[in-house]
């Protein structure tokens, strides 16, 4: 069943375009499950639900060790899964992503979110969706002008590297796509790609949009590339530009697609 997994994309969507995406998650799903299913007592939970994230999570960390406590959480997390699905008669097609304790539904919002003491909250709520290069894109457009732009497959931390940089690109050609159609996205998205290959961007640009997000340089010597954290203008003519360029190339295709169906 779909509930048992712990990470899932729908292998049939590469997109989704003007369509509400409902993530919902455990609130505090380690210490919750610990507790109901008896690893810890209720005064460690209380505690712990007081406590900062970090001091939470090292706790837990050790609380953990133990295989056996490991196993009790992670089967008791599928049975909150199980239940959410099975409540709310969530059917595979409307299921986007899974990630542990998280559950992103596609078109509806989930009305039944509590079982006891767990409770699924309504995380975010996104208006497109984007598989490109190992990356999960989710990006949301509010009424009131505000955007949001999540990205599964880079942490955070890391993310913040890109926060003026290539992250900046992805989300105007978002919301270029979602305001005004695949045709205007795919037009911008040109002008950006030529700009980008003339290496007309400031250098923080061609940092590499992964999990490592290194600036990959070429040397000549050893007839490669290496990773470094930190670089200026002065390397833009031996910079390998061929990872970022790859993923504007993958999100054009998409574009394209949209168009012709």
């Amino acid at each position: 069943m779909l509930y048992e997994k712990t990470n899932y994309l729908n292998p049939n969507i590469s997109y989704l375009i003007n369509t509400f995406i409902y993530e919902y998650d455990i609130s505090k799903a380690n210490i919750t499950i610990l507790y109901q299913e008896g690893v810890i007592d209720e005064q460690t939970y209380n505690r712990l639900k007081s406590v900062p994230r970090m001091e939470r999570q090292v706790t837990i960390g050790y609380i953990l060790k133990k295989k056996e406590n490991n196993d009790i959480l992670k089967q008791g997390i599928c049975n909150a899964r199980k239940a959410l699905f099975e409540s709310n008669n969530i059917q595979d097609y409307e299921v986007l992503s899974i990630k542990n304790d998280a559950v992103y539904v596609i078109g509806r919002p989930l009305y039944n979110t509590v079982f006891g003491i767990v409770e699924f909250t309504l995380r975010n709520i996104y208006t497109s969706f984007y598989s490109i290069n190992n990356l999960e894109i989710y990006y949301a457009y509010n009424a009131d002008g505000s955007e949001v732009i999540d990205i599964k497959g880079i942490n955070n931390n890391t993310l913040e590297l890109h926060k003026n940089g290539f992250l900046m690109i992805l989300k105007d050609l978002c919301y270029q796509c979602q305001s005004f159609g695949p045709s205007q996205a795919s037009a911008l998205l040109k002008l950006i790609y030529e700009k980008y290959i003339n290496l007309d961007f400031p250098i923080n640009i061609y940092r590499e949009f992964n999990s490592l997000s290194l600036y990959k340089i070429y040397s000549t010597l050893n007839q490669g590339s290496f990773g470094f954290e930190s670089i200026d203008e002065s390397y833009k003519n031996i910079i390998d530009i061929s990872y970022n360029e790859n993923i504007l190339r993958e999100l054009n295709i998409l574009f394209i697609d949209m168009i012709i169906r």
